[in-house]
């Protein structure tokens, strides 16, 4: 039963009949991603959609799961120091081609209208900041007393 809730006549047929073709291990992988999220008894058509979403993922694809060996390889050579070398060396390529990517498509001029201070002439901007730097220190005065 799912949910403890009984199931009528016939539901088992329907059930049987919706996914007879269906490959066992896709039905229950589908069934526990309903039970992460669903707050009611699954329906035939809610299974059916999680089952066509992952089959659409490029990953489910001409899927073959690994074998036991090559699951135990995989491990070995995961806790190796030559994957740990190739991770860092693979993590600093792709840090710096990014860095490099984001630089270059920095925007030459701004899309924007000009801030106020932005438009302001220079010895206005610096008497601005000299009297909010002597607020600054009234204010650093103030908390040491």
């Amino acid at each position: 039963m799912i949910y403890n809730v009984e199931r009528l006549d016939g539901e088992n047929r329907i059930w049987g009949q919706c996914f007879q073709n269906e490959n066992p291990q896709m039905l229950e992988e589908a069934f526990q991603q309903y039970f992460q999220v669903g707050k009611f008894p699954p329906r035939p058509a809610d299974i059916q959609a999680i089952i066509t979403e992952k089959r659409q993922c490029v990953e489910y694809q001409n899927y073959i799961p690994p074998s036991q060996e090559e699951k135990e390889a995989f491990a070995v050579w995961h806790s190796s120091d030559e994957f740990r070398e190739f991770l860092e060396n693979w993590t600093a390529k792709i840090e710096a081609s990014a860095l490099k990517r984001t630089t270059n498509q920095l925007p030459t001029t701004i899309d924007r209208p000009p801030l106020d201070i932005e438009i302001w002439d220079p010895q206005q901007l610096q008497q601005t900041k000299q009297a909010r730097l002597a607020d600054l220190e009234v204010w650093k005065d103030r908390r040491v007393k």
